[in-house]
């Protein structure tokens, strides 16, 4: 069952999409589509494809909209300032990706998937409250997906359950906190959108501070072969992927 539409955000006009298994949920993916903060649609091809491995599993997918290339003058004075500065601690702290994917746009997004994920466990979509939320976000959608799991200051945001992000990255490194949620960076090398070092870089510092998340390195080089890589590749131990995605929302017995 697909519901399509329902608007989480009235005063923005974004909507989501529910792809909903037959019988009884046991947990939610909520999917942050890639684009650089510029493009992308909560349609894409991908969630029919992970509707169609999670519905099997009981777990509902829900595609969520977000806001798109917004400006630092959409943001009051002073919060303009801080993203402003948080967008330059980023380059101080070693991240070599484009400063965009850091900035203002950024910050929307992840209101934007916090007000998403508030909506699914309120009751927007039925049977889906109060149910376990794991954010799965692919290159820009990722980024999001870990700054909500460990969430600018001051910002009053509601925290996943747990994070994939694929082909994404952790921009805001020093955010990290033990208290945050499991999280999965699957990432490749000769990335030259997101390279390899950024997600990287969050790694070393998590596992120094004992932080649960971790780089999983697929093997496969380029950007949007992670989206491969994650649907249909293996590691070294021939263990899908996959089964990242399902330890994160169903624990560490579930396989694919």
């Amino acid at each position: 069952m697909i519901l399509r539409g329902p608007c989480y955000d009235e005063s923005r006009g974004l909507r989501l999409d529910a792809y909903l298994p037959a019988g009884p949920v046991r947990a939610v993916v909520l999917y942050l589509h890639g684009g650089g903060f510029l493009k992308g649609s909560r349609e894409e091809p991908l969630v029919q494809a992970l509707a169609a491995r999670l519905s099997p599993q009981a777990v509902a997918v829900v595609s969520a909209d977000y806001r798109l290339r917004v400006p630092l003058s959409a943001f009051p004075p002073q919060q303009a300032k801080e993203i402003a500065a948080m967008q330059a601690r980023s380059v101080a702290a070693g991240l070599t990706l484009a400063p965009r994917l850091c900035g203002p746009a950024m910050i929307a997004a992840v209101q934007d998937a916090s007000a998403a994920l508030a909506a699914v466990r309120g009751g927007l979509v039925p049977g889906l409250q109060g149910l376990p939320v794991v954010v799965l976000g692919v290159s820009a959608g990722g980024i999001a997906g870990l700054s909500l799991a460990h969430p600018p200051k001051g910002m009053a945001l509601a925290r996943p359950d747990a994070v994939l992000s694929v082909a994404g990255a952790m921009v805001q490194p020093w955010r990290l906190r033990r208290a945050g949620p499991p999280c999965v960076m699957l990432h490749g090398q000769r990335d030259r959108v997101i390279g390899l070092e950024n997600p990287a870089l969050a790694a070393r510092r998590a596992t120094a501070q004992g932080i649960d998340l971790r780089l999983v390195d697929s093997g496969v080089a380029g950007h949007n072969t992670q989206v491969t890589a994650l649907l249909e590749g293996r590691d070294a131990q021939g263990r899908p992927y996959f089964d990242h995605l399902l330890h994160l929302a169903l624990g560490p017995g579930a396989t694919a």
